[in-house]
């Protein structure tokens, strides 16, 4: 009886720790989907006498293949914009606005291993939401931003993008800008 039992406690202490390498290794490639993004827009050219904005943006995201991801954004929208009053003085208007959105990513091409374009790749990031003044937690827009990225290496990137917002809907003010993104993608 006791032979049974140490020839078989090795095996099950065996088979244990095989089963835990395998479970580890499935808990490794799930977070290795995980998409993690950090970017900043420091620089935005608005159409017109239009305001312009810059942007603060964190995502989390979970990628469906190695091309696709979805993720969910949080944006600190900075609007400023310059307006004349009565007395026929220029006015700095300066609105902050939070930025929920859910948003997709999507890798168009990847550089080959061989060659200089090791990688790098090129991307498209598109994302819908709303702008919520903070203090008010008001809807104050809708928007949407649809943005060409280049990664230049496996983490950071560059982007230029289109922002879209339909601010105050009752009156239908709104503004497009034109920008230049950049950040770092895990």
């Amino acid at each position: 009886m006791k032979r049974t039992y140490l020839i078989i406690l090795p095996i099950l202490v065996i088979g244990n720790l095989f089963a835990q390498e395998q479970d580890d290794i499935a808990q490794h490639k799930l977070l290795q989907k995980i998409v993690i993004d950090i970017g900043a827009t420091p620089l935005s050219k608005s159409f017109g006498d239009n305001p312009h904005m810059t942007s603060y943006n964190f995502s989390l995201g979970y990628q469906i293949n190695k091309r696709l991801d979805l993720r969910l954004n949080l944006d600190i929208l900075n609007i400023f914009s310059e307006e004349i009053n009565e007395w026929n003085r220029t006015l700095n208007i300066y609105e902050r606005l939070l930025g929920p959105s859910i948003g997709i990513g999507f890798i168009a091409f990847n550089g080959k291993d061989d060659t200089f374009l090791k990688n790098k790749s090129l991307g498209f990031v598109g994302k819908f939401g709303v702008g919520i003044e903070p203090q008010s937690r008001m809807q104050e827009s809708l928007f949407f931003d649809i943005s060409t990225r280049a990664y230049l290496g496996k983490i950071p990137f560059i982007a230029i993008g289109i922002n879209r917002q339909i601010t105050d809907v009752f009156k239908g003010s709104d503004f497009t800008s034109l920008y230049l993104a950049f950040g770092i993608n895990f």
